[in-house]
């Protein structure tokens, strides 16, 4: 089939898969994805991020082109005015509002169907289609060595319930107390049948009150067992989510840098939160479906017992609701899905406008941050809007389904009862019975929808679960707590780029650092002298080259145990919420107090500090802190050299710092016996390093 001649389909067109991007700058990919999972190849978006790796600033239509061939994919990249779009081959690829990726699903009379990355599926107007498509499109095709399949294994509850110690023996528990609680509502309904049957057609006084004592004890023991079973749903509960929230943030902070570098902070914090979402699934609703399914096939065999007919009905209502709710659970799947994205959206858009009061203040753009808020609302209550109307048609299909079964029952059980073959007490029975069917049924069917809808969840958390820790907690290299005394430095024909496609930050970059030298990096703004930081302190992987501490290979040598030996202020150092004292010693549990004195006297902070009210245990954070940049910048520098590091990397640290302040904690790093290297464009700190190495067009200017 060649590109941009129509296939023809004699049955309704398939739904374009969604997949929502989850790094700022992987629309593409994303598109990729789902264009190449509606011809049969499921992608995950975590395995291409892993194959081809989308930068910082996107990738470019040349760049998705070759990627599409690596998926066998056929590209024909067209230009289209937005009247023309109705000869494409679909779905298709749009660009739009020129920095953004689509995918057209379905081109009407008077709108169009498309799915964003960044917000999911959408319908929008031909007015609007006009308005954000840029005029480049892009036809996909199989080409013949396409293969269908799953490329790729997606995170299961069974990896979540894996390593929870005691999970099992507590689900087992909560089952059986589970199941004795349905056998006791069993019995219940036999006791208005005999009274009804036995007792007030033969007068019988001592019978009733033996039924009723007898009632009454179960009922009592039914309090009991429901009581105890909460009890062991809460200690569960709680002892699975410490786990599970604990493996999964002990994960997350364990992921390589560009990681964070490449999503929204709400995002994240959404993804995470998915895990206590799950946690609930998995304790309570997993069990709660068992006993329901179990309950609902005795209860079944009960009123078949009773009477096949009026079992019939009851079944045959059940049933109808099922295909019902089945046939709804594509749009509350999608609708879940921009629900999470959209209100993570929203979440980053406030936690921006917290962090950046000031800049907003002194912009005056209030408003304009107010209006983007207020957008962002707006669109993440759309898709819950739409979950809620879905959900008020599966509420009145249930009272219609289960409302026309019981006037169907009565009147049949009543025709029964006239033709003798029910009695008034089997009646009233049955009626229980059906009611208790009637509820655990739709009970299961809404838990096993609920845990196809977990999907959404378990494809959030995968994105984090699933992403490979940074190599320095994978690859077990070296003695972790072996120091040595002093580190030298060598970078070999370093080469950097964020990813494949990209122009390269940095070319062929080799340096010698001799221990206890003073280094100072310059160079223009952007020329890559922070990221260089970042590969010398083993935060970033070089594309090629090599970094090597005391003649050892980085990996060789071990990254954790040369991160020990280090210590940083970056510009984008941030403090703890906690005292003076504990951002110092970054919350040692066996703090130096000298030594955390001594550092600030070195920073030139100890007279600041010693005026304040409560001196080092005056409580600063990240937002509301007194400290000047100035100050702050001097608490990071105590911060590092608390580490007694044996390199100490320094970025631009001196940037909020006045001249007599700059040239006092100049000279005082000049007489350390430890290795420095210094990103800084200020003549008073270039002046008292040793020697300088300037960065230009990628490489080192002489």
């Amino acid at each position: 089939m060649s590109a941009g001649t129509p296939d023809l389909r004699f049955w309704r067109r398939r739904r374009v898969p969604l997949v929502l991007q989850s790094e700022a700058a992987e629309c593409g990919l994303s598109c990729l994805a789902m264009i190449a999972s509606y011809y049969g190849k499921r992608m995950e978006l975590s395995t291409l991020r892993q194959q081809y790796a989308a930068s910082l600033q996107g990738t470019n239509l040349t760049r998705l082109l070759q990627l599409a061939e690596t998926l066998s994919l056929a590209s024909r990249p067209v230009r289209a005015d937005p009247g023309e779009l109705k000869h494409l081959h679909l779905p298709c690829l749009l660009h739009w509002n020129l920095d953004h990726f689509v995918v057209l699903e379905k081109l009407g009379r008077h709108s169009a169907v498309v799915i964003d990355p960044a917000l999911g599926r959408r319908r929008v107007r031909h007015r609007e289609l006009s308005r954000a498509f840029s005029g480049v499109a892009v036809e996909f095709t199989p080409a013949p060595s396409f293969e269908t399949g799953k490329a790729t294994s997606r995170l299961r509850f069974r990896q979540l319930v894996a390593d929870a110690r005691g999970l099992l023996a507590a689900l087992a528990m909560v089952f059986v107390l589970s199941l004795t609680l349905q056998v006791l509502a069993l019995l219940l309904p036999f006791y208005s049948q005999l009274v009804i049957d036995d007792v007030v057609l033969s007068g019988d006084r001592g019978l009733l009150t033996l039924l009723a004592v007898a009632c009454g004890l179960l009922i009592l023991m039914q309090t009991a067992i429901s009581m105890l079973r909460s009890w062991v749903v809460v200690t569960l509960s709680t002892r699975f989510n410490l786990q599970l929230a604990g493996r999964v943030f002990s994960h997350l902070i364990r992921l390589p840098l560009s990681f964070f570098e490449k999503r929204h902070l709400g995002d994240v914090q959404s993804r995470f939160s998915a895990a206590a979402a799950l946690q609930q699934l998995i304790t309570r609703q997993f069990v709660e479906a068992a006993v329901d399914g179990l309950m609902a096939v005795t209860t079944l065999c009960v009123m078949f017992a009773y009477d096949y007919r009026l079992a019939g009905v009851v079944l045959a209502s059940v049933t109808a609701y099922f295909v019902a709710r089945a046939f709804m659970v594509p749009s509350l799947h999608g609708a879940s899905q921009e629900a999470q994205v959209l209100a993570a959206s929203r979440d980053s858009h406030f936690l921006e406008s917290v962090r950046g009061l000031l800049a907003i203040k002194t912009s005056c753009q209030e408003w304009q941050r107010d209006l983007g808020y207020q957008n962002r609302l707006a669109e993440a209550w759309n898709p819950v809007i739409r979950g809620n109307r879905l959900q008020i048609w599966q509420l009145g299909i249930n009272q219609l389904l289960f409302g026309l079964q019981f006037v169907v029952v009565v009147w049949l059980a009543a025709l029964a009862i006239l033709d003798g073959r029910f009695t008034t007490g089997m009646l009233v029975a049955f009626l229980a019975y059906r009611a208790l069917f009637t509820e655990r049924a739709a009970a299961l069917i809404d838990r096993l929808l609920e845990f196809r809808l977990a999907r959404v969840l378990l494809d959030r958390l995968a994105d984090i679960v699933q992403t490979d820790r940074e190599p320095a907690y994978s690859f077990a290299a070296g003695n972790v707590q072996r120091m040595d005394t002093r580190l030298s430095l060598r970078a070999s024909n370093l080469r950097f780029r964020y990813a494949e496609g990209d122009a390269d930050i940095l070319k062929a970059i080799s340096f010698d650092i001799r221990a206890g030298e003073h280094v100072v990096l310059t160079g223009p703004s952007g020329c890559g002298k922070t990221t260089l930081i970042k590969i010398l302190m083993g935060l970033l992987e070089p594309a090629s080259g090599s970094v090597d501490i005391n003649g050892h290979h980085l990996c060789r040598y071990g990254v954790l145990r040369y991160r020990r030996q280090i210590a940083a202020v970056m510009q984008e150092d941030r403090l703890f919420c906690g005292s003076i004292l504990d951002n110092i010693s970054f919350f040692d549990v066996n703090v130096d107090v000298s030594r955390a004195k001594a550092c600030a006297r070195f920073a030139d902070l100890a007279a600041y500090i010693e005026r304040l009210p409560m001196q080092y245990f005056s409580v600063v954070g990240d937002m509301g802190t007194a400290l000047s940049g100035g100050q702050r910048q001097r608490l990071l520098l105590a911060r590092a050299l608390y580490r007694r590091p044996r390199i100490l990397f320094l970025d631009e640290f001196t940037s909020h710092l006045d001249a007599a302040s700059e040239a006092r904690i100049n000279a005082r790093l000049r007489r350390l016996a430890i290795t420095r290297v210094v990103v800084a464009h200020r003549v008073e700190t270039i002046r008292h390093a040793d020697r300088q190495i300037r960065l230009s067009g990628g490489g080192i200017s002489y």
